[in-house]
């Protein structure tokens, strides 16, 4: 995935279904949103425990257009939160 401007292009086309998502990202792609690093990453790795499925159809929209992995949004580490403080 290249930079964050994959992420901002998500939130236009979101916005263009009149859908909204608000997410909690980790990994390489939680490090390029916060200006940390500057490379390509494969997915954006949420925590959350669960995708709405309109926003994993237009995600899976969203990759075909932009020749993305089908899956570059995902939830794959969301187990991580079994080992993390409440709140």
């Amino acid at each position: 995935m290249p930079s964050n401007k994959i992420i901002n292009d998500f939130d236009g086309f979101l916005v263009s279904r009149q859908l909204r998502f608000e997410g909690i990202a980790i990994g390489g792609s939680a490090l390029v949103l916060l200006g940390v690093i500057d490379r390509a990453t494969r997915d954006l790795d949420l925590v959350n425990q669960s995708i709405p499925e309109a926003i994993i159809l237009a995600a899976k929209e969203f990759a075909r257009v932009k020749s993305l992995d089908e899956n570059w949004l995902n939830n794959g580490p969301r187990g991580i939160t079994d080992h993390l403080p409440f709140g």
